[in-house]
């Protein structure tokens, strides 16, 4: 069993493990959740993309987590602290990949102020960051 990180009144955040493989593969195939990313992953990418943020969990305490409905107990997207080298500079970020718009995917305000109180940090610690050198 996952390890549960936190709940909201509409989620359950909670580390992803190699089991949520066919949910994120076809999240990070989505073009359209994907518009923002440098590309589309493919189902060996995303198995990659489980993997490290299991090895953040383990280095930094944090990373993606899996965002699940609580009423239903599907996946409906990814909310995290992250930290990422930026142009050479390491900074920390707040991200909140979404399956699809229209979907009951995490409510962004609540999450991230949820997983900030989990990673201890105030609010202008973590930031959204853009760019294409990002290792989500």
């Amino acid at each position: 069993m996952q390890k549960q990180i936190l709940d909201t009144p509409r989620l359950i955040l909670r580390e992803m493990s190699p089991d949520d493989l066919d949910f994120v593969a076809t999240m990070l195939a989505d073009p359209e959740v994907m518009q923002f990313y440098p590309k589309c992953y493919s189902r060996e990418e995303a198995a990659t993309w489980i993997e490290r943020q299991m090895r953040r969990y383990a280095r930094h305490g944090h990373g993606l987590w899996l965002a699940l409905d609580k009423m239903t107990g599907q996946p409906v997207g990814q909310v995290g602290l992250l930290i990422q080298n930026v142009h050479g500079v390491e900074e920390k970020e707040v991200a909140y990949p979404r399956a699809r718009r229209g979907d009951r995917g995490p409510h962004p305000e609540q999450a991230l102020h949820a997983s900030m109180v989990e990673g201890q940090q105030p609010a202008p610690a973590f930031r959204r960051t853009s760019g294409s050198d990002f290792q989500f």
